[in-house]
């Protein structure tokens, strides 16, 4: 679970050199940029082409993920982020949680 600062930028790193591994040479026009967190949710920016590598370096790193594509302000993202429903929800702690 994601606690600290420290936690984010791991897990930021972590799915951004997965993804370039995945991608290969591909990757060069590619990038990540991590815009906000809530919570235990990261909003990353990237470009459309490169979300499929994104989305295989997460699903890789078995960290439970929703990926929505916005269009928009950050405002309009930061919403969407806070309106989701948890994936799985810590009985004991109440806290959501990737399983």
């Amino acid at each position: 679970m994601i606690e600290t600062l420290d936690d984010v930028n791991a897990v930021y790193r972590e799915i951004e050199e997965t993804a370039r591994s995945i991608a290969g040479i591909n990757w060069l026009r590619c990038g990540m940029e991590l815009k906000a967190t809530y919570k235990n949710r990261l909003i990353i920016r990237t470009r459309t082409k490169c979300v499929k590598w994104v989305r295989a370096a997460i699903a890789s790193l078995r960290n439970a993920a929703i990926t929505l594509r916005v269009t928009g302000s950050m405002r309009k993202a930061e919403a969407l982020a806070l309106s989701l429903r948890p994936l799985y929800i810590d009985k004991m702690n109440g806290d959501p949680r990737p399983f």
